[in-house]
């Protein structure tokens, strides 16, 4: 695996982000830095802030589902009802099911 020139050590990341006016690191790279230099990532990353960068982590990309989507995700047969996989009330058995117990 080869590693970037900015990943090589701490003070090189920071002189990279600074070329770049960029005041913000992802952790991954820490991470990367960590293995190369071979700390923890907290202490990467401690130091890292030290320099007066913050860490930003990337937000979830989220995904907006139909108002018919399966709720699960998605619905695995294509022929079926639209009904969902979800089992009703009265398809329970078993002890806790029967009625009058």
């Amino acid at each position: 695996m080869k590693i970037a020139p900015e990943h090589q050590s701490v003070e090189a990341f920071v002189s990279y982000c600074m070329d770049d006016e960029c005041y913000e690191f992802r952790p991954g790279d820490a991470q990367k830095i960590a293995s190369v230099i071979r700390r923890p990532i907290p202490a990467v990353i401690q130091e890292l802030k030290s320099y007066g960068l913050s860490c930003k982590i990337p937000e979830a990309e989220k995904s907006v589902r139909g108002f018919s989507s399966n709720p699960n995700g998605t619905f695995p047969f294509s022929g079926a009802n639209s009904t969902f996989t979800t089992p009703g009330g009265d398809s329970i058995i078993g002890f806790a099911g029967r009625r009058g117990s």
